[in-house]
């Protein structure tokens, strides 16, 4: 585990342990503090281990603290994963999963409160520990959520029902500096709901002004929408502008004409109804099974490693 003594992590090294008959990569460097104790270091082992998988340090977890024979299976598996002539596949299985490492993790927890039972010589420990049911409690639901019928609170203003003119002005608004005036006008009314919660507007101000190519495009598109031939169709039009990339087809503009003005569409209304139903719905609170489980560890070089992988079985049992 992590260097308890003035001496460092200085190299990998091969070690072959004589009773699994399998190779082991140690860290030398590690000696063993004279006034440790085996349960001193057990305890110490244990948290280091902890913080190596926090730490997502999976492969020196592998070679310092997890069994022998794990690390033998994760190299065959390693050499499973070539294909062709030595070419290793794009993604090489990991050292552990995130289920393992979550699992792992909540085993190795339990195990500092758990029972302890050593040999004579203090060289073999079996921890037997127990994880109690932990009640899942769902997070708060968002505090609101805009329906495709909600409307800001005051007075709307819009740019009036000459779409033309509307995208004309649209422009001059966001050149002339004057962000929130732009957004109040063209905005769907749904969305300007929205803005109105906490400091959604500021927020997006402050985008918008932080960002001036974002700007100027947004202007450039609504001067060339101005001049564009628009299809029609009752109270919702399209506008047909050319692609940025040679490559793609055009882009499309989509307005609609709310309460006498001209907005950009609200592409957000069918999602916006379907959100607030699934999030209507009331969940009730899951509770994850409780589990005992053992392990069992053997001091090698001073150091703690697991003999084998946790093994865990329900509580009811």
């Amino acid at each position: 585990m992590k260097n308890r003594t003035t001496t460092s992590l200085t190299m990998l090294a091969l070690v072959i342990c004589s009773t699994g008959g399998f190779a082991q990569q140690r860290l030398q460097g590690r000696q063993q503090v004279v006034e440790e104790t085996p349960k001193a270091a057990l305890e110490a082992d244990l948290h280091e281990a902890i913080s190596m998988l926090d730490r997502k340090q999976f492969q020196l977890l592998m070679y310092d603290f997890l069994p022998g024979s794990f690390a033998s299976r994760r190299a065959f598996e390693s050499r499973q994963s070539r294909t062709g002539l030595g070419r290793r596949n794009p993604e090489p299985p990991p050292i552990l999963s995130v289920a393992e490492v979550k699992d792992l993790k909540a085993a190795i927890r339990a195990a500092l409160s758990g029972k302890r039972t050593y040999d004579r010589n203090q060289t073999l420990v079996e921890i037997t520990y127990i994880k109690k049911p932990v009640e899942l409690i769902p997070a708060t639901k968002p505090g609101y959520i805009p329906a495709a019928t909600d409307r800001p609170s005051g007075p709307i203003h819009g740019l009036g029902s000459d779409l033309k003119r509307m995208l004309t002005q649209a422009a001059a608004l966001l050149d002339s500096g004057k962000q929130e005036e732009f957004v109040r006008s063209v905005y769907p009314l749904p969305e300007l709901a929205n803005l109105a919660q906490a400091d959604n507007m500021q927020r997006l101000l402050s985008r918008l002004k932080s960002q001036p190519k974002m700007a100027e495009a947004m202007i450039r598109d609504l001067t060339a929408a101005a001049a564009a031939d628009n299809r029609n169709s009752g109270a919702t039009t399209d506008i047909t502008l050319p692609a940025i990339d040679k490559q793609k087809s055009g882009r499309i503009l989509k307005f609609e004409l709310v309460e006498g003005n001209w907005r950009f569409f609200d592409g957000g209304k069918q999602h916006r109804n379907l959100y607030r139903q699934l999030t209507s719905a009331s969940i009730g609170s899951h509770t994850v099974p409780g589990s005992k489980g053992s392990m069992v560890l053997y001091r090698f070089n001073g150091n703690w490693r697991l003999h084998a992988m946790p093994a865990n079985e329900p509580l009811t049992q």
